[in-house]
């Protein structure tokens, strides 16, 4: 059994990449036998009962849940003993992937990024925002990807690092790099991924472009990304 956690920030494709692994043969998980919570669920009340909201859009460090969580984790891995392979995407796993890597050596992660003024022009698409809305987000992009390149780095041998972006533009390269490296058996349907899209918009990003720039923190955080990516 190998599980597969989709990780990154809010705007990084982790459903779409999700979706590609689905389409190869990585099944969603099931509810836990005794609560009958999903991972969507497990997360939310884990992020409750730690005082951080629920959607974990605040949440700066890694969380160290105690033993009633993995009782109730181990719940969840119980109800999906008899999947080859399976898992989910949440933006909440960025902040339990140590807690997920110690829980279980079989725990594989995906870690999922997506360029800053893709990120942002995807953001401005959903809702005007000031220039500081815009610097405080760039902020807020770097360190949750700064985040995920620590823990990529500390647990290469369990992780693929991916631009997301870069999946879906070629998802046969992408499952060449996934299956042999996470111990996965992955099978590429015959139409594979067919409108299946990040959905960032070329428009927004282009116009994200010059407030990200080229010599700040989040560029050169993006350049660290790409040089050390699967």
């Amino acid at each position: 059994m190998k599980i597969v956690l989709c990780c990154g920030e809010a705007n990084a494709g982790l459903q779409e990449v999700h979706q590609l692994l689905g389409e190869a043969g990585v099944a969603n998980a099931l509810p836990s036998r005794q609560r009958g919570m999903a991972p969507a669920e497990f997360l939310a009340e884990m992020f409750a009962a730690h005082e951080l909201d629920r959607d974990g859009t605040t949440v700066a460090a890694q969380l160290a849940p105690g033993r009633l969580w993995h009782e109730l984790a181990a719940d969840l891995f119980v109800a999906n003993l008899a999947v080859p392979a399976w898992g989910w995407a949440d933006v909440r796993n960025l902040w339990t992937m140590e807690f997920w890597a110690e829980f279980d050596s079989q725990v594989r992660f995906v870690l999922a990024y997506t360029s800053p003024e893709q990120a942002l022009g995807i953001a401005l698409g959903k809702r005007s925002m000031s220039a500081p809305e815009c610097a405080s987000f760039l902020d807020s992009w770097t360190q949750q990807n700064d985040e995920l390149l620590h823990f990529y780095h500390r647990h290469e041998a369990r992780c693929v690092l991916v631009n997301s972006a870069a999946a879906r533009c070629a998802p046969g390269r992408f499952l060449e790099i996934v299956g042999p490296k996470l111990g996965l058996a992955l099978h590429a349907p015959a139409d594979w991924a067919a409108g299946v899209g990040i959905g960032s918009n070329a428009l927004h990003a282009t116009l994200a472009r010059p407030l990200v720039g080229e010599l700040g923190a989040a560029a050169e955080l993006f350049r660290e990304l790409e040089s050390s990516a699967d």
